[in-house]
């Protein structure tokens, strides 16, 4: 069955079911489909289609899952990018696939490497779905190739492997017929989405109507509430997930793949209860499976599990050097043959490979797997190892020849030798090196040199140094040799606890280690999971794989543990809770991680000379007098929680412009760019501009200024500065400091946020700035404003939201608009600091034709005060000087102070950049005591001054509009209900 028929049947039949859980969000099988069909439309929009490539990097999630089914609707072809690959392999794959477009995560480092394949490329929070009913977009004709995986290369370079969408149909078949309903009721996703396995753990539930659970990684399944029924994993994993944890009882089945089960472990899954434990075997070559093995009690008194019997429908031969078959109980080549093989590499320098040949009068390809087995009577086959110089890594198929080809590309080495061995961290790559006349290449070196070329499981763990490399009798590399140069020293851990307890040590200074550190590109993933268990069993701290992984050494490891630190501890207590505001920020960053909207940058024209010296020493004050400017956030047990840190562990540092670089060192939106980690304490950055009138540039995060007045602050500054004998100014209280949990919030905020999706466009071409359009309301429109804010127990600001949200949902034909906010209450008059912004904007509905207009006015004033602290405050003297085209949920603005702030003279001017909502447009109110003006730009768009004069317009159509329905309607009560 192929799989667009697949998820259009299980939508169908199974549509009210559960189709995929990912923490606490879940899908159905109906909304699954209009998932996948919403993304498919947005890739149609993006002009890919049939014969199109589509390069995917992003989480195990549901995104991930629904993009891979998308690009099969559309008839695409889908390529899987690992997350741990380096940016030269990801280069290699975009344009050896030839890619049309790579979908990858909003914060992944290497943008500007991947730019210079000419790939389009689409972030992710830009990518989703359309809305539209599924049967106005019919799937489209499956093209040739469903999907391509990459594998490692003799030659130096990874080879494509083209999987056929028959190729695919066949296992889907396969999954069928082998697995039951009761075993993929509830199946746990835990299988990189880069491995081809994650393929099956995909399928298989969808086949049966069943459920798939996402998790991070495997040992997240401990401790679940889910009832899984579904596991699978490779060996090490499962080795090392028994060694603390326990499998959840509730299992009926458990795939063991990738790599040789041994019957030890064996022994261990099937210890705890009745389940069928399948040892699956199979080449990517082979679409995913080729053969598989049902354990029995027979099978746990030999070292090693067979692999089993070939998949009905294929054939599994075992032919000799010449090419002549085997006789049961002989050693030969395993050649698989049927409609699972694919036809033949796709890149091409790996076309001419002999691995695929076509027997004469056979229906399918045949594919030579390299891999050494022994045929039982019974058919049944058991693998030995293999004919050439691949091993497997975790599951993952590694080419010794490859990794020896960039070894020997290393400076300073002359020759060179990859070989394996095993350890309790599984199965390490050991490279050993002779150098050239008068070099001294370094480990460290080496490694970092093959770090940027290979996949870390391609990266040795021991790179040794030696005089000559030891040879046999017969003159090859004597393997056992060089092994036994390292496991003379070793412990007996130090493949896997030893390791991993070295890592700990130098990165949480919790006790001395000796010796170099021990490189994280030299650890397995194995020894990777193990060190984050680690963190959060002993030190309470939970840090994802995937952070780990982007740690490029161990200094970058040893300062994510330090901002990580203890977030997965005991809650605190609830005075150290957070207001709504500050988790309202947190939840914004959280979705749009770092983004420089966020920051508040501020520009000091000094009118006197200061030196760097001195307002380095005023800031790091400020930093000890304000606990906001160093205070970190973590979600714990569910609770937003915050900790203040120690000054002097802050770590401010002012940063200082050369003075032939200061044209460069002005540019404070590219600096305000710089993003933030919550997690960590410091939430203040500063740039020093030497000159005749210096210049300082702050960035301070939203969530430190929602506590801290900027004026306060700068007051207590320039106090620093002059020293002056005034004590440290405290800011007010805020309004409401009530906590809301945060678990709950996340969904409510990923309901609102994807109410907006990727599908608003300004109908405005780009061009100039547009001139500003002012309405000004006063007279008895004025004072009927006024009443209708009595009369729906609102504010003039509430009612100007509701009519711009209606007068731009009608000009873009829209059902949702994003309004940025004021974030900071100033008391009566002070026009100090008025920014029209907040890092959550309020989701706003436009008002519909029948909606009760108290009933709307009422939702509106609780959405504002649930999004904001506060939300009555007269704005002015704000003018747009740029915008974000690419920025999902804010565009940048600019907002000058025309007055100094209270008490301060030593500043000039104080100027603002700060973010304002999705579309680039700026609309701003002044409320006085006999009138209300708008003011409406628009960046950018040549004609953009009919788009504002039209909104301007329609806005105050509509106030008037509330204000004749509301003098119409009855008095509302506290609830929004209506009496009369």
């Amino acid at each position: 069955m192929y799989i667009n028929d697949l998820l259009q049947r299980s939508a169908e039949r199974f549509g009210r079911r559960t189709a995929l859980i990912d923490g606490t969000a879940e899908l159905t099988y109906a909304q699954l489909l209009g998932t996948v069909v919403g993304y498919a439309r947005r890739l149609r929009g993006l002009g890919l289609g049939s014969g199109s490539t589509v390069a995917v990097r992003i989480d195990r999630s549901m995104d991930s899952v629904a993009v891979f089914l998308a690009t099969q609707w559309i008839g695409a072809v889908y390529l899987p990018v690992d997350d741990r690959l380096p940016a030269a392999r990801v280069r290699f794959m975009l344009e050896d696939a030839g890619c049309d477009c790579l979908i990858l995560e909003d914060d992944a480092p290497e943008v500007a490497d991947y730019r210079q394949t000419g790939v389009r490329l689409l972030p992710r929070s830009l990518l989703r779905p359309d809305a539209g009913p599924a049967a106005e977009d019919p799937p489209a004709e499956l093209g040739d190739t469903a999907y391509v995986l990459y594998t490692s290369g003799s030659t130096g370079l990874p080879k494509a492997v083209p999987i056929s969408a028959d190729n695919l149909s066949f296992f889907v078949e396969w999954l069928r017929d082998t697995y039951t309903p009761d075993e993929v009721a509830l199946c746990a996703f835990t299988i990189s989405v880069g491995f081809d396995v994650s393929f099956a753990e995909i399928l298989a539930p969808l086949v049966h109507g069943g459920t798939l659970a996402l998790f991070e990684d495997l040992f997240q399944v401990e401790g679940t509430k889910l009832r899984l029924t579904a596991l699978a994993n490779v060996p090490g994993n499962l080795s090392r997930y028994l060694e603390r944890c326990t499998l959840p009882e509730t299992l009926k089945v458990v795939t063991s793949l990738g790599e040789p089960l041994l019957s030890e472990l064996a022994r261990k899954i099937t210890a705890g209860g009745p389940l069928r434990l399948i040892n699956a075997y199979g080449p990517t070559e082979a679409t995913i499976y080729a053969t598989h093995h049902v354990v029995s009690p027979a099978d746990l008194d030999h070292a090693a599990v067979p692999i089993g019997l070939p998949l009905a429908g294929t054939a599994a031969e075992v032919l000799g050097p010449d090419g002549s078959p085997c006789g049961d109980g002989e050693p030969g080549e395993l050649v698989i043959t049927g409609p699972n093989v694919a036809a033949g590499y796709l890149s091409a320098h790996a076309r001419s490979s002999t691995a695929f040949f076509r027997q004469q009068g056979a229906a399918h390809p045949s594919y030579r797997t390299g891999d050494i087995v022994v045929r039982a009577p019974s058919g049944v086959l058991t693998c030995l190892g293999r004919l050439d110089r691949q091993c497997k890594v975790n599951g993952i198929r590694v080419d010794l020849q490859e990794v020896t080809s960039h070894l020997l590309n290393c400076a300073g080495v002359a020759n060179g030798h990859i070989c394996t061995r095993q350890t309790p961290g599984g199965t390490r790559l050991a490279a050993f090196v002779t150098s050239e006349p008068d070099a001294t290449p370094h480990p460290a070196d080496i490694r970092a040199k093959l770090a940027v070329d290979l996949p870390r499981y391609c990266v040795p763990h021991d790179i040794t140094v030696v005089k000559a490399l030891p040879t046999t009798m017969s003159g090859k590399v004597d393997e056992a040799a060089l092994v036994d140069l390292l496991t003379r020293g070793d412990t007996g851990e130090a493949g896997g606890a030893g390791v991993v307890d070295q890592v700990i040590a130098r990165c949480t200074g919790t006790t001395e280690a000796d010796g170099d550190p021990v490189p994280l590109q030299a650890l397995t993933s194995l020894e990777i999971i193990g060190v984050r268990q680690k963190l959060l069993r002993e030190h309470a701290t939970d840090i994802s794989l995937r952070e780990i992984y982007r740690c490029r050494d161990l200094d970058e490891l040893t300062a994510l543990v330090r901002r990580q630190w203890g977030n997965a501890g005991e809650a605190l207590p609830s005075d150290a809770g957070c207001g709504v505001g500050e988790q309202n920020i947190w939840l914004a960053d959280m979705y749009q991680p770092g983004y420089c909207g966020n920051n508040e940058i501020y520009r000091l024209t000094f009118t006197r000379a200061v030196t760097a010296e001195q307002v380095e020493a005023a800031l790091q004050e400020c930093v000890r007098a304000f606990p906001a400017l160093r205070t970190a956030y973590h979600l714990r047990q569910g609770k937003l929680v915050k900790e203040v840190a120690d000054d002097r562990a802050a770590g401010f540092r002012l940063g200082v412009v050369p003075p032939d670089r200061l044209a460069e060192g002005r540019n404070a939106a590219a600096f305000g760019r710089r993003t933030f980690d919550l997690a960590a304490p410091l939430k203040i950055r500063a740039r020093y501009l030497p000159g005749d009138r210096p210049v300082v540039l702050l960035s301070i995060h939203h969530i430190a200024i929602d506590a801290v007045a900027v004026d306060t602050l700068l007051e207590h500054f320039e106090n620093v500065l002059l020293a002056r004998p005034a004590p440290c100014p405290q800011p007010a209280a805020a309004d409401r400091t009530g906590t809301v949990d945060a678990q709950e919030l996340h969904p409510y905020w990923h309901q609102q946020l994807e109410v907006l999706g990727a599908s608003i466009e300004v109908p405005v071409p780009a061009g100039d700035v547009a001139e500003r359009r002012e309405a000004r309301i006063a007279g008895e429109a004025y004072l009927a404003l006024i009443r209708t804010a009595a009369k729906a127990r609102t504010s003039v600001f509430c009612i100007v939201h509701a009519a711009l949200a209606t007068a731009l949902g009608q000009q873009l034909g829209v059902t949702a608009v994003s309004l940025g906010t004021p974030m900071t209450r100033r008391a009566a008059g002070d026009r100090q600091v008025a920014c029209l912004t907040n890092l959550v904007p309020l989701i706003a509905a436009p008002r519909a034709d029948g909606t009760p207009v108290l009933a709307y006015l009422t939702r509106l004033r609780h959405d504002l005060l649930e999004t904001l602290d506060h939300s009555d405050i007269s704005l002015s003297d704000l003018r747009t000087v740029q915008a974000r085209p690419d920025s999902l949920l804010m565009h940048a603005m600019f907002a000058e102070i025309r007055q100094p702030a209270p008490k301060v003279g030593l500043f000039e001017a104080v100027e603002v950049f700060t973010g304002i909502a999705k579309l680039p447009l700026m609309f701003l109110f002044e409320q006085r005591a006999d009138s209300l003006t708008l003011v409406g730009e628009h960046i950018p768009g040549e004609s953009a001054t009919a788009f504002v004069e039209a909104v301007v317009a329609e806005t105050v159509r509509e106030i008037g509009a509330l204000s004749t329905a509301v003098a119409a309607a009855g008095v509302a009560d506290e609830t929004g209900s209506q009496t009369n």
